[in-house]
């Protein structure tokens, strides 16, 4: 089973949970909660191949073979959880924000209209309990996209592979 990256992928969803229903007021809250949402999520992958060090050698052959073939070349993974965590934690480079809304009220929602390079327009809606903001990325693979959106997809790819892993070694 794939323990130490399922413990990681829990820390995970904790600190997405707590910056979509705390969003920060403040940039320099903003840029830890993304250093902390983005390491997290290249965490998993390295915890994952930590993990991985206890299977028997049959079964981490084809768990290489699958995340070379299939996983490892997803956009996701690509452009987001590598690119923009290697962006951040080697250079403190954050993702280009084009559009961000702001409002503190209790219980708040938050429309952003926006439209993206591509002039599809989108309308982002984000709730919080103490207040709610929305920060639209602004260029490469997720432009246009609201920055804790893409995140939750992030998490939902980890899933995804972490069950194949588990099913795998049968655990």
């Amino acid at each position: 089973m794939a323990a130490t990256a399922r413990f990681v992928l829990e820390d995970l969803r904790a600190a997405h949970d707590s910056a979509h229903m705390n969003p920060p007021e403040d940039d320099s809250k903003w840029r830890r909660d993304i250093v902390t949402l983005l390491t997290l999520l290249q965490t998993v992958g390295d915890a994952e191949r930590k993990d991985r060090k206890r299977y028997p050698s049959d079964k981490k052959s084809i768990i290489k073979r699958e995340w070379q073939q299939r996983w490892s070349k997803t956009l996701i993974f690509e452009h987001f959880i590598r690119k923009q965590r290697n962006n951040v934690v080697h250079q403190y480079k954050f993702p280009k924000i084009t559009a961000s809304a702001w409002t503190n009220a209790i219980g708040a929602s938050l429309t952003t209209p926006h439209v993206d390079p591509h002039g599809t327009y989108t309308r982002i809606v984000r709730r919080g309990a103490i207040g709610a903001r929305a920060d639209v990325i602004g260029s490469g693979a997720f432009a246009g996209r609201e920055i804790l959106d893409v995140v939750e997809e992030g998490i939902r790819f980890w899933e995804e592979y972490l069950a194949i892993v588990e099913k795998v070694v049968g655990g």
